[in-house]
């Protein structure tokens, strides 16, 4: 351990669980003063799912912070003396679809000297006093405390989902992380067509632009690089959107529109010929528009802001009667990430998208596409020789393994592999073969992959994935395997995973042949990585799979057993008590093969 660099004990000491961190960094003066460099501090995040008066960090144990080394057990009850140890290694903190308590957390974000990103998607409980009696920042003296010690940190702010949101809420948040400059209220139920901005009971778009008339006179807002502003899923309408671009002095370098059905080409148009968006607007998410919104808007858009512009997606729109898009892409030099996925478009419309001169495209989503063929596919990636990390060409229903080797060939530094409803890909795609004389070792040369997704690839079948026992096969960055529905997944190719891919985060094996054995194999053997598994319409499993679930993974966050018909309701409840950090399970009608005293 004394030998190691730093870069390798940081990794060490992720794989580890809370616990066995502070047992770790006590027993080794190196990893101590590793984990100890603020370098490190800064970039660790933490999600809370547990609740906070439960929730066992790192030295935060009185016989230690005394100078002694004792054993360490978790906390029991919340002791405030104990967060100063502690709460200044927080920088980005997520309590997503969690149900946090007021007091614990204000008093938490009062001693989180360096927090910069806040997520609070989903917690409504924060906002309705009837589940605490209380409301999280509504009582001025917290306001103030905590805009004191993160209100000049905290840069991004979640409150998607949200139901129970306010006026008075907003005002509350937005005062006292008064930087922010990204915020997202996806999802968020604003009243689009009142004008009234005092009522203090609803959540209206008018009051929330006298917010961020505010805001912009605090931070970037603003200022040259802009704000982001994200409204997906909401009922935003025209005389919103013109009123948002038409504020006085607001800058924004990112908008999210996704899936908004309410607006039209004119909305769009304001905001673009707007001066909110003037030189700065780098970032649009304008996925799945409603059916008033034609090609016009994206000529408009790209032409307008075809040199700065980073990020865009556009996903499912039309641009069958349009000649101009694929050019006015070709422009776009300083793109990162592009995503037409599902666009209704003319023949070779992505060929002639993309061009060797995208230079800084890193991310291309072309998924249900279902005419693009292989000699498409392979243009777009010759064009982007080495370039892509993300590749997403799910439900591209004509592709088949010669789109695979060009993607072994063109893309040896890819990290992300999406590959959903390709029927034609097979076995053979996927493992080593033979082209021009030379030997390509398929799927296992890509030693950059850190995601892989191949679910209802109908010819595909698990063996392929392990029919080479070469170490030189094992795929060390690999972190998340999808492989459900697939053609075939017996027992003993199942078992053999972990020995393929050691560092899985991810799994799904819906509906293959595992069974209770198979599932405490996995576990036991992924114990240290695993936290979100899929096993949904396995037949084999029963609640002693949950069980040893439970034993072998107790941090893990995703669980789905749907359609599972030996799995009992009960066994399931229990599984959900038992498991401090899952915040999501899902068990959609399980147990359809148990008799009544089963089920009881």
């Amino acid at each position: 351990m004394e030998t190691l660099p730093p870069n390798v004990l940081e990794n060490i000491f992720l794989f580890l669980p809370l616990a066995d961190q502070k047992s770790a960094s006590l027993t080794c003066r190196r990893l101590y003063y590793t984990v100890s460099r603020s370098v490190f501090i800064v970039k660790r995040r933490y999600v809370l799912r547990e609740p906070i008066s439960k929730t066992c960090f790192l030295f935060c144990d009185p016989d230690f912070i005394n100078g002694h080394y004792s054993d360490f057990i978790q906390l029991g009850i919340f002791r405030p003396a104990t967060l100063r140890h502690w709460s200044n290694w927080l920088s980005n903190l997520s309590f997503k679809y969690s149900c946090p308590n007021p007091a614990e957390l204000t008093l938490l974000l009062r001693n989180c000297t360096r927090l910069q990103s806040l997520d609070l998607t989903g917690c409504d409980c924060l906002f309705d006093k009837s589940f605490y009696g209380c409301v999280f920042l509504s009582d001025l003296t917290d306001r103030n405390a905590i805009r004191q010690c993160i209100g000049c940190c905290v840069t991004k702010l979640s409150l998607a989902n949200i139901s129970s949101l306010t006026n008075a809420h907003v005002k509350h948040l937005v005062e006292t992380f008064y930087v922010v400059s990204d915020i997202d209220l996806s999802g968020c139920l604003f009243d689009f067509n009142s004008a009234d901005i005092y009522c203090e009971d609803n959540l209206t778009f008018a009051s929330f632009l006298t917010v961020i008339n505010d805001l912009k006179c605090n931070n970037n807002f603003k200022q040259a690089c802009g704000g982001t502003l994200r409204l997906n899923s909401t009922s935003i309408n025209d005389t919103s959107l013109f009123a948002l671009a038409t504020t006085s002095g607001l800058h924004l370098c990112g908008i999210y529109l996704d899936n908004c059905r309410e607006l039209s080409d004119n909305g769009f148009m304001s905001l673009i010929m707007s001066d909110s968006v003037l030189n700065c607007l780098k970032e649009v998410s304008w996925g799945y528009p409603g059916y008033r919104v034609t090609f016009l808007v994206a000529e408009a858009l790209l032409e307008r802001f075809s040199y700065i512009l980073t990020y865009v997606k556009l996903t499912k729109w039309s641009f069958q009667a349009s000649s101009r898009v694929s050019s006015l892409l070709l422009k776009c030099l300083a793109i990162e990430y592009l995503d037409v996925a599902s666009c209704f478009a003319r023949p070779h419309f992505l060929v002639n998208s993309v061009s060797s001169e995208s230079s800084r495209l890193t991310n291309l989503i072309l998924s249900g596409h279902s005419n693009m063929s292989d000699e498409d596919l392979n243009i777009i990636l010759t064009n982007l020789n080495g370039r892509l990390k993300l590749l997403d060409i799910s439900s591209c229903l004509q592709l088949t393994d010669i789109s695979l080797l060009a993607v072994y060939i063109y893309l040896p530094n890819l990290e992300t592999l999406l590959a959903k409803w390709c029927d034609g890909f097979t076995d053979s795609g996927i493992q080593p073969t033979y082209a021009a004389g030379v030997l390509h070792p398929g799927l296992f040369n890509m030693k950059c992959l850190k995601s892989v997704d191949f679910s209802d690839c109908r010819q595909i079948t698990g063996s392929s994935f392990v029919s080479n026992n070469s170490g030189d096969f094992v795929m060390h960055e690999l972190t998340s395997l999808r492989i459900g529905r697939v053609g075939s997944l017996h027992k003993n190719v199942l078992v053999l995973i972990p020995y393929i891919a050691p560092q899985l985060r991810v799994l799904d094996i819906s509906r293959s042949l595992a069974n209770d054995k198979t599932i405490d194999l996995l576990t036991c053997k992924l114990c240290n990585t695993l936290r979100e598994l899929f096993i949904t319409s396995c037949d084999n499993v029963t609640d002693q799979s949950l069980s040893s679930i439970l034993h072998n993974i107790p941090f893990l966050q995703i669980l789905d057993v749907s359609f599972c018909p030996f799995i009992s309701p009960k066994g399931v409840s229990i599984f959900r008590r038992s498991m401090p950090y899952l915040y999501y399970a899902r068990a959609i009608y399980v147990g359809s093969r148990l008799d009544s005293t089963e089920l009881n």
